[in-house]
């Protein structure tokens, strides 16, 4: 890479601190063998995208299409109406090993396959997972769901979750399944 030279897409992206998915300042761009800060924020068309142990990517109320994302810090969906519409590309398009909170009128939707490894956990506080896509729970790691701040439940659409976790927690009223299947093979 020479100064003046552009990066061609596709990238591989990893956070460089905790902010908003739309801040370029909070992202990094591997650059051969060193990383190197962003011109723009990762997208679908981009290679793996990581967010960082120790770092906190937040959305703002917009939708990004997303593929081949790495959670091994904190992704939080926090606005209404922020959303990652996974685009299907080969392998597991959304793993966590860190947190994923999905707050009320926040979503995942699109098509492709989450993870959730051991020690990884999944907050569904009045957020929705609407998508023909397949989640695996794996042992050891832990799901709370509980209805939002205004009483609405965590909704699951049109999805298959595999739970291989003993740690799946439903407080109140709070999870809402259309069209999904749950295998429950952890509790």
């Amino acid at each position: 890479f020479e100064i003046g030279e552009s990066f061609s897409s596709p990238l591989e992206f990893c956070s460089a601190g905790t902010g908003y998915w739309l801040d370029i300042s909070v992202w990094e761009v591997l650059n051969g063998s060193i990383w190197v800060p962003a011109a723009y924020t990762p997208t679908a068309l981009d290679n793996v995208i990581t967010i960082r142990a120790g770092d906190t990517i937040y959305t703002n109320g917009v939708t990004i299409p997303a593929d081949e994302i790495i959670v091994d810090g904190t992704f939080i969906f926090e606005n209404v109406e922020s959303e990652i519409n996974l685009q299907d590309g080969p392998g597991t398009d959304l793993l966590v090993n860190g947190r994923l909170l999905l707050i009320e009128g926040t979503k995942i939707s699109g098509t492709g396959t989450i993870e959730f490894t051991s020690g990884s956990q999944l907050y569904l506080l009045g957020g929705v997972m609407d998508g023909t896509f397949i989640t695996n729970i794996l042992a050891g790691a832990s799901v709370s769901v509980t209805d939002s701040i205004s009483s609405n439940p965590s909704q699951l659409w049109n999805l298959t979750i595999n739970n291989f976790s003993d740690d799946f927690v439903i407080s109140s009223a709070g999870l809402m399944l259309n069209d999904a299947i749950l295998n429950n093979s952890g509790i």
